[in-house]
């Protein structure tokens, strides 16, 4: 199994093969993942995949953390505001409806005097956009709920590994299982050419627009 996880997001994701499993078994199936006592998310199947690939064997499934909802589903709030609610009161009102917890790690800060909803935000939006204003962050926990702080600075405890022995083969001791990079020569022109326009008088037309170029 894997499980991602990601400050950039709110909602976790996972993805396994299994060759037991049938389509009809997935419908709103809950999911909680544990890496032995420790429980990683909890959250909900959304897809099975099927599909015949000769490097797959099995079905794959996939889904996210229970905060998934929140990045699917609109903010919906009488009057599209808030008044004088402080950002951790804020962020339990708005998860509230998909069952989804809210605490706080750090002081939230100063009261919002107001809040406004845009129609059809969703709802992952609105909290991090409430967040940001109070420099903190919003993140899924094991349990499927929401936790508010501020990202660490410490180093981990400890190193990561990705070491050859003097034969060529990966050291037992690893702890990175993966490592990628990948080039891409798109986009890349000899010759860029950037415009816009200034403004300039006239003694006819008073004023007019007048294009810059620069290339480099």
């Amino acid at each position: 199994m894997l499980v991602q996880f990601s400050i950039s997001d709110i909602a976790n994701s996972f993805a396994l093969t299994t060759p037991d499993f049938t389509p009809d078994h997935g419908e709103d199936m809950a999911v909680k993942a544990r890496f032995g006592d420790r429980e990683l998310l909890t959250g909900w199947l959304e897809e099975v995949d099927n599909s015949t690939v000769p490097d797959q064997e099995g079905t794959r499934l996939s889904g996210r953390s229970k905060a998934g909802d929140l990045v699917d589903c609109s903010a919906i709030v009488p009057g599209g505001e808030y008044h004088n609610l402080s950002l951790l009161e804020a962020c339990v009102d708005l998860c509230k409806p998909f069952g989804i917890g809210v605490s706080a790690l750090v002081d939230v800060g100063d009261r919002f005097d107001r809040i406004k909803i845009e129609q059809g935000e969703e709802v992952g939006q609105v909290i991090d956009r409430i967040c940001r204003e109070r420099g903190l962050m919003a993140w899924s926990v094991g349990a499927g709920d929401l936790v508010l702080g501020r990202p660490g600075f410490a180093r981990a405890q400890t190193d990561l590994r990705y070491r050859y022995t003097t034969t060529g083969q990966l050291q037992s001791d690893n702890n990175i299982i993966e490592l990628s990079a990948k080039l891409t020569k798109a986009n890349r022109h000899s010759k860029l050419i950037m415009r816009s326009q200034g403004q300039t008088s006239d003694d006819r037309f008073r004023y007019c627009r007048r294009p810059v170029e620069a290339s480099a």
